[in-house]
């Protein structure tokens, strides 16, 4: 494992490199997916991106709308993330001053007798929306339309709540194995540090899930305070295989919310956002403070794990782990259209 000081506001980087040969999950489900957080892409500047296994750079129009394209010129090649500038709303190419639009549409070639309008001189480009200070892109193996949206929450209102922190990670493991973690009831004691298995309920709601716990903290018990009062409630909502909103209530009430993004075959990007409502000013800063030092403390345990874990054919699940199938089946739907190359066969779960 090594680290690499972050540029962009987040404490650091985590790179996990032990990753095991052979892990066998279809690529990239079809889904919304962050790109970069709304902060990180400054008007007038471009930004390079790598996800999906294919090199992209984000932008914003005339109108301050953010945009994700194909990163290299289809003229000659040049990587628009390496020098490339916005004029007018449009991208412009460092190595010969070709533009393109937020449709990834070739808008100008200097010097040429007219403004070459094939397919060829065009740069793919993505579906993207903007939410809860998110750009979000939009994948799809068959480049069909979204199906689902991530709404705005609540929780970004700065009256109740205080203004999201962050950080970013970056594993050597599939974008499923971050999310159907949330659904390992027994985990949650070694982990996370509760008193036993997580009691979840699982609903699923075509591309979207809802997911309802009970936790108690270990520490709360050894101390004696048993009441229902410091108990903790999770409810999440699962926004396709991407986006997760979790808001949990109890002693100290936060929301996060976390979001995989494949980067290619091995690695995935992991942020998490974090909040926690206001009480009075001595606490408001302490309690997201620990909210995020807890989760990325978490994390970086559940990192080393996925990094070296083994997937197996036949885990070996016991009767109160009950979601981790059910979140499997929901899953599979998101590699709908990927092809036979693409889609290696999911674990078989016991019955």
């Amino acid at each position: 494992m090594h680290s690499i000081n972050a540029s962009n506001g987040t404490e650091e980087i985590q790179h996990f490199d032990n990753y095991k040969d052979g892990y066998k999950l279809p690529r990239n489900p079809n889904g919304w997916y962050a790109a970069c957080l709304s902060k990180e892409l400054k008007e007038a500047e471009v930004k390079p991106l790598s996800f999906f296994g294919e090199e992209l750079v984000a932008f914003r129009d005339a109108q301050g709308k953010a945009k994700v394209v194909g990163a290299y010129c289809p003229h000659m090649g040049a990587h628009l993330g390496h020098g490339g500038t916005v004029v007018d709303g449009k991208i412009q190419c460092p190595f010969h001053g070709w533009q393109f639009d937020g449709t990834g549409a070739c808008a100008a070639a200097p010097f040429a007798k007219r403004t070459p309008q094939s397919a060829r001189s065009n740069l793919d480009s993505y579906i993207t929306e903007e939410v809860n200070g998110v750009v979000l892109v939009w994948h799809h193996v068959q480049g069909k339309e979204p199906d689902y949206h991530v709404p705005e929450i609540p929780e970004m209102d700065l009256k109740q709540w205080m203004p999201m922190q962050h950080f970013t990670l970056t594993f050597r493991t599939h974008v499923q194995e971050i999310r159907e973690n949330f659904c390992d009831e027994s985990h949650f004691a070694f982990i996370h540090e509760q008193e036993g298995p997580a009691d979840i309920t699982w609903n699923p709601e075509g591309p979207l899930a809802h997911h309802h716990s009970h936790l108690t903290w270990k520490y709360f018990v050894k101390m004696g305070l048993t009441d229902e009062k410091y108990r903790f409630t999770c409810d999440s909502v699962f926004y396709g295989p991407g986006v997760l909103v979790s808001r949990t209530r109890g002693p100290i009430d936060s929301a996060t919310i976390g979001l995989c993004t494949p980067i290619d075959d091995e690695y995935t990007q992991f942020t998490l956002m974090g909040t926690s409502r206001k009480v009075f000013p001595g606490l408001n800063w302490f309690n997201r403070m620990s909210l995020m030092k807890t989760a990325k403390r978490d994390v970086l345990l559940e990192g080393e794990i996925w990094s070296h874990k083994k997937p197996l054919e036949k885990p070996i699940y016991q009767a109160h782990e009950r979601s981790m199938s059910k979140f499997q089946k929901w899953y599979a739907q998101f590699y709908d259209g990927h092809s036979q190359q693409e889609t290696i066969p999911l674990r078989v779960v016991n019955s």
